[in-house]
Order: structure tokens, then sequence, then C-alpha cells
């Protein structure tokens, strides 16, 4: 911020009292709200120009109000990331051993989405991940990871070096084994 003449320091002196009749009537707190509405007090001393017609008040109310606003979108954005992250667990078991285990803890952090949905896919794909370490066939693993990339049948057809009905089939095939895995 650049240095502030002598008549905007008076300027600002002079209306200083406007900080607390702008927290009052926008029902801030004081001891919360003083320095950002400081800060944009100063700031309208330093670019107020009364040639445009506009009185001093009126210009500091909307510089101390964006001040403000901004203030408390940095502030909701920094609260949106740490508030309401959720788990979810799950678990292997091995078919040889039935005490041994892994746990698979898992954090949701974009309350923007379905939360209960994204916990069912994250799940689903820690299933898949383990029926995918047991195919064997990296032929049906790479028509998996290119069907989850988004690629049709007949481009995957293209890359693996196939015919479209035959991918058609494994992918059949496939979710055919992975429904009587769940």
């Amino acid at each position: 911020m650049r240095r502030m003449t002598k008549e905007q320091r008076q300027m600002a002196e002079k209306n200083h009292n406007l900080i607390y009749a702008f927290l009052r009537l926008k029902k801030l707190s004081t001891e919360d709200w003083y320095d950002i509405a400081a800060i944009g007090l100063c700031k309208a001393a330093l670019n107020y120009k009364p040639d445009k017609g506009c009185g001093f008040s009126h210009y500091a109310y909307s510089v101390m109000t964006n001040e403000v606003r901004t203030e408390m979108r940095k502030y909701n954005a920094l609260v949106r990331k740490d508030k309401d992250i959720l788990y979810y667990d799950d678990f292997i078991k091995y078919d040889n051993c039935e005490n041994e285990k892994i746990i698979f803890l898992n954090t949701i952090e974009d309350i923007r989405k379905n939360t209960e949905d994204e916990a069912i896919v994250n799940i689903m794909y820690s299933k898949l991940k383990k029926y995918l370490e047991n195919i064997g066939d990296k032929k049906y693993y790479d028509i998996l990871k290119l069907l989850s990339l988004g690629y049709s049948q007949s481009k995957i057809a293209n890359v693996i070096g196939c015919s479209q009905p035959q991918v058609s089939i494994i992918i059949k095939m496939l979710k055919e084994q992975f429904n009587k895995c769940i």
C-alpha cells in the first residue's frame, strides 16, 4: 500500500468514527472486525476523489464493505476446507485366515459432493482393487482400466487389439464375476 499524504491521513483520522458506525450498522463485532474496517477506511482515504460526486463517508462505507466481504470469503473458504471431513472404513478378510483383516480408513473432503455416494464408490473401489489383483489376465485389467477412463467399447477394442463384441463379452463376464465377489 502506498504512503498516505498528510491530507489523506487527516481525512482518515477525522472520519475514524465511521468505523464504529459501520460495524454497528452491519452488526459486526468490534473486536473481530475493527482492523478490517480500519484498513477499508485507510484505503478509502487513499483512493477518494472528491470530484467524482460522492461523499467520503459513502465511499468509505463501500470500501469497508468490500474489505469485510473479502475477509469473510477467505474465512469461509478455510472453514469449508476443515469442516465436515467425513470418514469411511472398510476391511478385506483373507479367505484362508478369519482373524486377519486389512482395514482401510479414508477421508471424504469435498462437502459439495454427495458424501454417501462417494463413500460407496470408494468402498466399491477397494473391493474392485482386490478383485483386480486376483484377475491375473492383463487384458482384462486393461479393459477395465480403459472403461473407467471413459473409453467406449470400440475404442477399447482398438487399443487392446480385439473386436468390440469381444470387449462387450469380457465386460459382461467381469461384471458377473465382480457381483459374485461382493
